[in-house]
């Protein structure tokens, strides 16, 4: 799969929920696809971190709007708090339990 992503430039919906995708996949896709990539499933991916989401996050451009972490209990506040994307809107993340205004809300 990670040399799948690699090989495949100018990716703009990629959604590998369910793989064995991992950190280090992150990193990869963040440097073949950080001008194109606009929405993210990475569902069910239990090898995905707030380190390898954050990077990820981090790397690509402002034209990534969404991002899909259904069952993905892995992804945490560390991930939700420490990122200015979030705060900045224009990056919506579905399918994570998120504060607002001092409580919980599914989205």
């Amino acid at each position: 799969l990670v040399s799948e992503i690699t090989n495949s430039l100018g990716l703009v919906h990629v959604n590998v929920s369910g793989s064995s995708i991992t950190d280090k996949s992150m990193e990869m896709l963040a440097a073949t696809c950080k001008s194109s990539l606009e929405e993210l499933d990475i569902g069910f991916c239990a090898g995905v971190s707030d380190k390898g989401l954050g990077y990820l996050v981090s790397k690509v451009g402002r034209q990534l709007s969404k991002i899909h972490v259904w069952g993905c209990a892995q992804i945490t506040d560390d991930f939700l708090d420490g990122h200015d994307r979030l705060d900045e809107g224009g990056l919506e993340i579905i399918g994570v339990w998120m504060k607002k205004f001092g409580g919980r809300s599914l989205r």
